[in-house]
């Protein structure tokens, strides 16, 4: 069987459970009123909840000066209930000389069973307008089976699953060829430019170094000297 994946879910239509032919009870505990609509003049009204069922009929305790968002946290069952009833709720306020009607709605039990389990709100009308609004936390006691498909809507039931994600594949890089070096023999002399300048060295000034000068021995001097004066002698005194 295919079954529709969205977004990491499946999702698996099933009707929702219905009651079996012999009825079964419901459970409807009304939490609280909010924003309803005003029926006093001076002072906060006293609001109070009915609720109904076919011929079944149940009245909660009154809040006194509970306004327009009164608290309530009633309980009540109704039972022999099938999912092609529907619920009648009925608010009013009290006051000393009579009652004042404040909202009503009318719920299907289908739609209950559907948010059985969860506190949820639901509109109040009077007149074709919003009247406020009232929450209310229901559950069903005994067998529920598949049957009368007609009485509830398809829903669907989401499944997370865990979805496998598509394996990456490998991506190869090309090879590149590598550069190729050809030897040179051995021996073989490389060519040489046709002019060839030889380099001269660069700030390098060259200078011939001079011999060291020796002065010649006294005792040679004084020698000649002498011999010179025995040659020609002694001179006369002028």
């Amino acid at each position: 069987m295919h079954r529709p994946v969205v977004a990491g879910v499946v999702i698996r239509p099933q009707h929702a459970p219905v009651p079996p032919p012999g009825g079964f009870t419901l459970a409807v505990k009304v939490i609280r009123g909010q924003r309803l609509r005003n029926v006093q003049t001076f002072g906060k009204q006293d609001p109070y909840v009915q609720l109904s069922i076919n011929s079944t009929r149940k009245k909660g305790k009154i809040h006194r000066d509970g306004g327009k968002n009164p608290i309530w946290n009633d309980s009540f069952e109704f039972v022999s209930v099938q999912g092609k009833m529907e619920l009648e709720i009925v608010v009013r306020a009290k006051t000393l000389i009579n009652e004042s009607l404040i909202g009503t709605a009318k719920i299907s039990v289908a739609e209950l069973l559907r948010n059985a389990g969860n506190p949820h709100e639901y509109k109040l009308s009077y007149k074709q307008r919003v009247a406020g609004i009232i929450t209310l936390e229901c559950s069903s006691k005994g067998n529920i089976v598949k049957s009368d498909a007609k009485a509830l809507p398809r829903v669907a039931i989401v499944t997370p699953i865990a979805i496998s994600s598509p394996r990456p594949q490998p991506v190869y890089a090309q090879p590149q060829p590598a550069a190729y070096y050809q030897p040179q023999p051995i021996g073989q002399a490389q060519p040489l430019p046709a002019v060839y300048v030889q380099p001269q060295p660069v700030g390098v000034v060259y200078v011939r170094p001079q011999p060291a000068y020796r002065a010649p021995p006294q005792h040679a001097y004084i020698q000649s000297q002498v011999q010179q004066n025995n040659q020609v002698g002694p001179q006369p005194y002028s």
